[in-house]
Formats: C-alpha cells, sequence, structure tokens
C-alpha cells in the first residue's frame, strides 16, 4: 500500500493514476486494510489470508477464523482474526 501511495504522488498517465485509485477504493470498501508495520514473509500472507477468508466470508470461512480467534494468545494472528470476526458481525 504505501507504495501505491507513493506512485500516486509522482506523474502518472490518467490511466495508471485511476488503476491505482481504484485499487485503493476496493480494499477501502472491503475494510481491508494493508498494514503499515512492514509486514513480510510468512506474516504478511497470514493476514492477507485473514483478510481473504473476511472477504469470502460463509460458514467454512467463519469457522476458520473463530479456531484463529480462539488462541489464548495475544499474537497478531489472533487480533486479525478477532478483529476479522467482529467487522464480520457488523
Amino acid at each position: 500500500m504505501p507504495a501505491l501511495h507513493e506512485a500516486r504522488s509522482t506523474k502518472l498517465s490518467i490511466d495508471s493514476d485511476r488503476q491505482i485509485r481504484l485499487i485503493i477504493e476496493g480494499f477501502d470498501a472491503r475494510g481491508m486494510r494493508v498494514p503499515e508495520s512492514g509486514l513480510f514473509g510468512e506474516m504478511l500472507r497470514t493476514v492477507r489470508s485473514i483478510q481473504v477468508l473476511e472477504h469470502v466470508g460463509g460458514t467454512d470461512a467463519i469457522r476458520v477464523l473463530e479456531t484463529l480467534a480462539a488462541s489464548k494468545e495475544d499474537n497478531r494472528i489472533t487480533v486479525e482474526a478477532r478483529t476479522a470476526l467482529e467487522r464480520l458481525k457488523r
């Protein structure tokens, strides 16, 4: 996401700027926030997977999110899953 915002601050063609804007708006519309924490590797894939499960919804996706959220540890995965479930309840 930071790279997209940085690209928009440069001189782009109208079409390129529109495409980047639509990507950002699509994430915002689905409530998907790209973490600014600099996540990478496995943790980034996990956070994105949780976002995909939230976007897909449905019984199976919710069941997976509930399993991830049920951990007694207060780690990033648990917090992301709990937050996703809260958004789905709205």
